[in-house]
């Protein structure tokens, strides 16, 4: 990011407004040195000492996201037809019991029930109550437009945190088709100024942000 406000508090700040900082550099130091003009032997020892640095730094700091939306979705719909199983499990032994046959080609698996017939001292075993949902695929046109609105909605939702916590500063969202022009990705880049200090603790004691 770059520097938008740095105030240390305690310590010396190693960095400028408007400085291009990175993860892991050290932005305010807990080593100060007193008399900045004096020699460097005189400077080592007696005139520096260490104290808990701490500061306030803010930098703009750049986001971005993408996603892709087909323009035909495919997804699973209930068609209300419905069967259950009764599943026994006995140590390392799975019977399956179906009632009215056995499951659908495509469905969804719901444990209505579990009983534990006997605990684990007893030989472990255990009844489970499962329904199995028939689903059919269902073929939706979302189109370019529709696609961008779901595209647009995702993307805010992932950067959600991030708009909620920090002050944006500036948004650019961007939608094209891909190269087989069956899908629309979306991109967004937030550019916001929070607060990147922390603190870590260094050698001989000495904190830095």
């Amino acid at each position: 990011g770059i520097i938008e406000e740095i105030i240390p508090l305690r310590g010396e700040a190693l960095v400028e407004t408007g400085q291009t900082v990175s993860s892991g550099d050290v932005l305010i130091t807990g080593k100060i040195t007193l008399g900045q003009d004096v020699s460097n032997e005189e400077r080592d020892g007696r005139k520096t000492f260490l104290v808990h640095a701490e500061g306030i730094v803010k930098a703009r700091v750049w986001y971005q996201k993408a996603v892709k939306i087909p323009l035909v979705k495919t997804k699973k719909t209930p068609t209300g037809n419905s069967k259950k199983s009764v599943i026994l499990q006995f140590q390392n032994h799975i019977f399956n019991f179906h009632l009215g046959g056995k499951p659908y080609a495509l469905y969804d698996k719901k444990t209505l029930k579990e009983l534990d017939i006997l605990p684990k001292l007893g030989g472990g075993i255990k009844l489970n109550i499962v329904e199995y949902v028939e689903m059919e695929t269902q073929k939706e046109f979302l189109g370019v437009e529709k696609a961008s609105r779901e595209a647009e909605a995702q993307l805010l939702s992932q950067l959600e945190n991030v708009s909620k916590e920090n002050e944006i500063t500036q948004r650019k969202m961007e939608f094209i088709l891909d190269s087989d022009e069956q899908a629309v990705i979306g991109s967004m880049i937030i550019e916001v100024v929070e607060d990147i200090g922390q603190k870590q603790e260094i050698k001989y004691g000495e904190e830095k942000l």
